[in-house]
């Protein structure tokens, strides 16, 4: 852990999130560095990731940038939930242009195509909308052993730490049905960022745990606060 912005008013603005990452950038190239996003994978394509501009499922090298999404999935909804999982026979369609709606998709997920769109990006990884869901098994745990790696390769992961599950949404993102933070804190930074944390359902799950690991910065979201860590 390098730095940890803390941030308290009701609603957040992407030029702070950037001058945050442009300061990582500068200050920490040998800590946050760039890692060879390639190894370990077969090469180049074959990597899905959401097209946040075009909303539809694309495949691009892995040499991109693009950002990556850690949150609770949870079991609400879950008829809705499986018609938004990646599977063989919805790749080609998912890949039309405008195939993704941000009316259908989750509320967390919705937001988070929001925030990237506003910072700036084009590509956005979620595990459950970037792996095929029901491929044969040697492609699935190929894909899977390779999630600390897609992590770790993402310009920084987004943590969605509010809420117990995909339709809480990111509480101040502007457009979002979670507009307004819900309050602000007073204490000192590193104890309200470990007791916001910590005490999460998000941090409570292995897979969430190894998505913070791996990663090189994170950008968590929380019902009170926003935080970056590098």
């Amino acid at each position: 852990m390098i730095n940890i912005f803390p941030h308290d008013p009701l609603t957040f603005s992407a030029y702070e999130i950037t001058l945050w990452l442009e300061n990582c950038q500068s200050r920490h190239k040998d800590t946050c560095h760039r890692i060879d996003r390639v190894r370990n994978h077969g090469g180049e394509g074959d990597f899905f990731v959401i097209n946040v501009d075009d909303m539809r499922i694309d495949s691009v090298p892995r040499t991109s940038e693009y950002i990556a999404l850690s949150y609770v999935w949870g079991k609400s909804q879950s008829d809705h939930i499986e018609e938004f999982c990646l599977r063989k026979s919805n790749l080609e369609r998912l890949r039309t242009p405008n195939a993704l709606s941000r009316e259908d998709l989750p509320a967390t997920v919705a937001d988070t195509i929001s925030l990237v769109k506003l910072l700036g990006y084009s590509y956005l990884w979620i595990d459950r909308l970037c792996i095929i869901q029901d491929d044969d098994a040697e492609r699935m745990r190929h894909q899977l052993d390779a999630m600390g790696e897609t992590y770790s390769g993402s310009v920084f992961t987004i943590a969605a730490v509010a809420g117990d599950d995909a339709h809480f949404g990111l509480p101040g993102v502007p457009g979002s049905s979670k507009t307004r933070l819900t309050t602000a804190f007073t204490e000192s930074p590193v104890p309200v960022f470990e007791t916001l944390i910590d005490d999460s359902i998000w941090n409570c799950r292995a897979w969430t745990y190894q998505e913070r690991m791996c990663s090189r910065r994170c950008l968590y979201i929380t019902n009170n606060k926003l935080f970056f860590q590098c």
